[in-house]
């Protein structure tokens, strides 16, 4: 049965989508295929318009679907009118309220009646759907790709299956995809990527490095929290390269247990040890941590503005 409002929040966007999919389906079995959708922001749309949409004829179709996105910013007047139309909904729509968050008013998540919450999977949940989705797909993937892949992605589902299904088609399935060949593949592409970006931060310039994360994050591939994971990634290996050097291990055999093993990788890596110390490398990974935990807080935007002044903390004054 078709609820007269649906209250999703939380950062899991596949099995969001999902379950969207789901009440979409039910919807059509009951109603027909012909269904009107309408999305409204908070911040650049007049809820007005959104109880209009509800209450209105369907034109060509027989029922509607109105989504809230971003639920947590609606104002005090706003979250009053959806209580007042919750009271004796249309018989023909579905309000679906959606948070990236949990932050949502209490007096609407009551008028609702139920919370449905999408929870991010932990990182060796991430590893696992990964490899069992290259599975699917017919095409093995070890485990060391498979974290990279982990660490490189935003922490949903949606957002994994997308990079997942772009790396797929540079392999054939005859042979496991490691992290070694997604490396050579990267490297050796004429895009630039999170790769090229930590190369700067290795044995590059502040400014190139700069240059290249603003060229990312104008594309779709290139948000900050992404790139963020993946310098994380990076930074965690050259973090063990060094201290292994610390101790006597030659820089070769270094890099090989921290799973550094082309030829350019280690060269790249042997330099970014010259040029950070241990220590500066462990306060960098607790400024690294401190910015993931901001980014996950603020919106896009925000991030944008802000990773300059993380690449600048991380190349120049070295995480202190």
């Amino acid at each position: 049965m078709i609820k007269a409002s649906y209250l999703l929040t939380g950062p899991e966007l596949g099995e969001k989508k999902a379950y969207i999919d789901s009440i979409r389906t039910e919807i059509k079995n009951n109603y027909g295929d012909e269904i009107e959708e309408y999305t409204f922001y908070p911040y650049d749309s007049n809820m007005n318009d959104a109880i209009g949409a509800a209450q209105s004829l369907g034109m060509f179709s027989n029922f509607k679907i109105i989504f809230i996105n971003d639920t947590a910013e609606l104002k005090k007047k706003d979250v009053e009118l959806f209580l007042d139309y919750l009271k004796k909904p249309s018989e023909d729509a579905v309000l679906i309220f959606t948070d990236s968050g949990m932050k949502v008013d209490a007096k609407l998540k009551k008028a609702v009646g139920e919370e449905k919450i999408f929870w991010e999977l932990k990182e060796p949940q991430m590893r696992s759907y990964i490899q069992n989705y290259f599975r699917r797909l017919g095409t093995p993937i070890d485990s060391d790709a498979a974290a990279f892949i982990a660490g490189n992605c935003d922490a949903n589902t949606l957002s994994v299956k997308n990079e997942c299904d772009k790396l797929a088609l540079f392999f054939d399935g005859k042979e496991p995809i490691t992290l070694e060949a997604i490396e050579e593949m990267l490297f050796n592409g004429k895009e630039e990527n999170v790769f090229t970006l930590y190369d700067q931060l290795l044995t590059g310039t502040l400014e190139k490095a700069t240059e290249i994360a603003k060229n990312l994050m104008m594309s779709s591939d290139g948000a900050p929290i992404q790139l963020l994971g993946g310098l994380i990634w990076q930074m965690r290996r050259l973090l063990g390269v060094r201290s292994m050097m610390d101790q006597g291990v030659s820089s070769y055999e270094a890099c090989v247990k921290n799973g550094v093993t082309t030829k350019r990788g280690q060269a790249n890596h042997t330099a970014g040890a010259q040029r950070y110390t241990t220590a500066e490398l462990e306060k960098i990974m607790a400024t690294c941590a401190r910015y993931d935990e901001l980014f996950r807080s603020i919106r896009t935007e925000m991030q944008e503005t802000l990773f300059p002044m993380f690449l600048y903390e991380l190349m120049v004054k070295k995480g202190h």
